[in-house]
């Protein structure tokens, strides 16, 4: 995982993405659980659109050739910042539980510093 190119993280973040993605599309239920969400077929639905999505954001970054890789983070942080944006939203607004909220908003946002940080030390 470690290279001359400083991808690390990124890789990581990557693999993390694919992990949570898989989790998302094949264990939704206890996906749900983990995060203290009810599993409704509403919760369920959008819990596949984000493995999707995951997946789709990990597999793209860990193929890309060197040249790519630097789209794909700032792609990431668009989706990470507007995430975490809107995670800070439910929070503000106390429409979603606390302890639902905060452990994504972390996620989220905890990808969005480090994608931030990667892209300005390019």
């Amino acid at each position: 995982m470690v290279s001359n190119e400083g991808t690390t993280v990124p890789v990581a973040l990557a693999v993390g993405r694919v992990l949570l993605g898989a989790a998302s599309l094949g264990a939704p239920h206890a996906l749900n659980r983990a995060f203290g969400a009810r599993s409704t077929p509403e919760s369920l639905y959008l819990m596949r659109v984000y493995g999707i999505r995951a997946l789709a954001m990990g597999f793209g970054y860990l193929t890309a050739g060197p040249r790519e890789r630097a789209r794909w983070l700032r792609l990431g942080l668009l989706i990470d910042v507007s995430d975490t944006v809107a995670g800070l939203g439910n929070v503000r607004r106390g429409d979603i539980s606390p302890r639902t909220a905060w452990p994504l908003v972390a996620l989220t946002g905890a990808y969005a510093v480090a994608e931030a940080i990667r892209l300005s030390v390019r």
